[in-house]
């Protein structure tokens, strides 16, 4: 055995680097590894998260806890696609920048200034955004919720106390969007999988005290607190830097950020976060029950879609660096084996979901109620994995600091809204998920990959 091994090598040695170049094959790096476990963290959690809820949650309870998550997901809306605007501007600026040996910023002094200048700005839109959650979203989810009112559940603080909470949380978002810019997406990574942790361990064990719709809220208090943790012990310094510093070079806002900041709201907002209004739709056509199925299957294709995006979406600073120093060439390759890892993972995740729920329902299974049935679920997944590539196409083009597929975006984004609302209202789920599929399959894919071709070409 020993003429075939290096006399400095043994089994575990070769155990290892099989894993090492395994792991690379698949580019799967220290970033991604940290957004799948928390990913399949999220999945996990979801799953156990649903079996609790269909064995203590009421069916009403179930589509009013849906309800509140959908309508208080209007935050990110608020944000205007800011965050995402600022991930590949900040990475064009980190291109020549760097941590010292004490773990300060340094490096170019106008990409220093500029850094500095973008999180200033960051931090005052966050903060007005938190101040409209407050004064905006808390009355009208009372109205909305007010007028499909149900005496079998108590929602009025849990509402309140959610609300408040959410704006605490969105307050602090700034400094995780700016993490990711500079390129420490492993670090980003790494506070995102113990959110996970954390928020379903708030809501299981709310849930377990009987305390229902108060899960919500728990769960959000438990991200404030983690994230104050995060920042205060890892990344206090890299915060100072945004309040310490002086910035003599200041970023335009209105000429050089809002013309992509504007498109990235809109095609961020839509690919994300359309379908989170599919629960609310059902809610005021079919009741709470339908609502909850719509809800729990909702939040089971975004899972997925965050879980298959990893390889794509944790790249982008890196992008934006290749790019910024003329390695074009490198950054397409690179996204080509990423997307195609991507493509590959949510096919397959795709088909095993579409499985579990068939069985489901052809064992007639309790919890067969709690989410979709194979057909709709089956469109409703078909939509997602054409969703998740034509978002990895825009996540590409984004590190250019520019968005070609807004307008895309912003029309079909309203062609599913509008046919949501119309067939939904004939046909309840089928209706709503068949809007979702058609308009991607024929509109918004084939469109987005012939926009995709032509920048690149251009």
């Amino acid at each position: 055995m020993s003429k075939f091994l290096p006399a400095n090598q043994n089994f575990e040695n070769i155990s290892s680097n099989i894993v090492y170049h395994l792991l690379r094959l698949a580019q799967i790096d220290r970033a991604v590894a940290y957004s799948i476990l928390g990913n399949i963290s999220s999945l996990l959690i979801g799953a156990v998260s649903v079996f609790l809820i269909a064995n203590y949650f009421s069916l009403e309870a179930q589509g009013y806890y849906y309800a509140f998550a959908g309508f208080s997901a209007i935050q990110f809306i608020l944000e205007l696609g800011l965050g995402q605007t600022a991930i590949p501007f900040a990475s064009h600026e980190w291109a020549y920048l760097g941590f010292s040996k004490e773990g300060l910023i340094s490096g170019n002094i106008n990409s220093e200034a500029r850094l500095f200048s973008l999180g200033r700005i960051l931090f005052k839109w966050y903060t007005v955004s938190a101040g409209i959650v407050i004064l905006g979203l808390t009355p009208a989810g009372y109205l909305f919720f007010s007028y499909s009112h149900s005496p079998l559940v108590e929602w009025t603080y849990p509402w309140i106390v959610l609300c408040l909470l959410i704006a605490l949380n969105l307050a602090v978002m700034p400094i995780f969007y700016l993490l990711q810019g500079c390129n420490q997406v492993a670090s980003y990574g790494f506070y995102r999988f113990i959110q996970q942790l954390a928020y379903g361990a708030a809501i299981w064990v709310t849930i377990l005290l009987g305390g229902e719709l108060w899960a919500l809220p728990a769960a959000a208090a438990s991200i404030l607190i983690w994230n104050c943790i995060f920042i205060w012990k890892y990344q206090r310094n890299f915060l100072f830097f945004f309040f310490n510093s002086h910035c003599d070079k200041k970023l335009n806002w209105w000429r050089e950020i809002w013309p992509i900041q504007w498109r990235t709201a809109i095609s961020w907002t839509t690919s994300n976060f359309t379908t989170v209004f599919f629960a609310p739709i059902l809610f005021q056509v079919c009741g709470p029950v339908i609502a909850g199925q719509m809800g729990m299957s909702v939040a089971m294709n975004n899972i997925l879609l965050a879980l298959a995006s990893s390889w794509v979406v944790t790249k982008l600073p890196h992008f934006g660096i290749l790019i910024e120093t003329n390695n074009q060439r490198k950054a397409k390759t690179l996204f080509l084996k990423s997307f195609l890892i991507s493509l590959t993972t949510i096919c397959l995740g795709a088909f095993v979901i579409w499985c579990l729920g068939y069985l489901l329902y052809s064992n007639d299974h309790p919890l067969k109620a709690r989410i979709l049935p194979p057909f709709p679920m089956g469109v409703f997944l078909l939509g997602t994995i054409l969703n998740c590539s034509t978002n990895n196409l825009s996540i590409y083009l984004r590190a250019y600091k520019s968005d070609p597929l807004a307008i895309l975006y912003l029309v079909t984004g309203i062609l599913i809204l509008a046919m949501a609302i119309f067939l939904g209202n004939k046909f309840g789920s089928i209706g709503i998920t068949s809007s979702y599929f058609l308009i991607l399959a024929f509109i918004q894919f084939p469109f987005s990959l012939l926009i995709f071709l032509k920048y690149q070409a251009n």
